[in-house]
């Protein structure tokens, strides 16, 4: 299991694939309730998420905190593989347990300007807020992300007329 989640996490496309062909569990989780799907999806490999989505990893299923794998790869400049998990219908609403952030809210906080933008395009509420009451802008804005900030204002207007 351990070189499975690892061979996921650093992008061994080849060490995931015959694994799976020697029976690995895809839909198996560590400790925290993680999958490979969303080990993949935090380092951006667009190769593995696919092969994983293919053997029937769930592209919503939630770790221990709730969240799924669209917001670990919402953290980072993984527009490939936030393209591919919406393709799989990857809700890109849920929030998860521990502060209520949807994926836009990651993308958001970290910067992550074209995942938004995907996210958005995608049917993301930029009116959505966290258990705090703030929103993906509120993130944006505060982590010095001016223009991501301004855009996600920009779809909060025009998703409240």
């Amino acid at each position: 299991q351990e070189a499975f989640f690892e061979a996921a996490l650093q992008g061994d496309l080849e060490a995931v694939r015959e694994a799976l062909d020697g029976g690995t569990d895809a839909k198996q989780v560590d400790p925290q309730g993680r999958n490979a799907l969303m080990l993949a999806s935090f380092n951006g490999h667009a190769g593995i998420a696919g092969l994983l989505l293919a053997a029937g990893v769930p592209v919503d299923a939630r770790e221990q905190t709730r969240r799924t794998a669209l917001m670990f790869a919402a953290t980072g400049p993984h527009e490939e593989v936030v393209t591919l998990l919406l393709a799989h219908g990857a809700d890109p609403n849920l929030a998860d347990s521990h502060e209520g952030w949807t994926p836009v809210m990651f993308a958001a906080a970290e910067g992550q300007t074209g995942v938004a933008r995907i996210l958005l395009a995608a049917g993301a509420d930029p009116t959505a807020t966290d258990t705090d009451g703030e929103d993906a802008a509120h993130f944006a804005r505060a982590k010095g992300h001016s223009a991501l900030a301004a855009h996600l204002e920009e779809a909060t207007a025009k998703r409240k007329k």
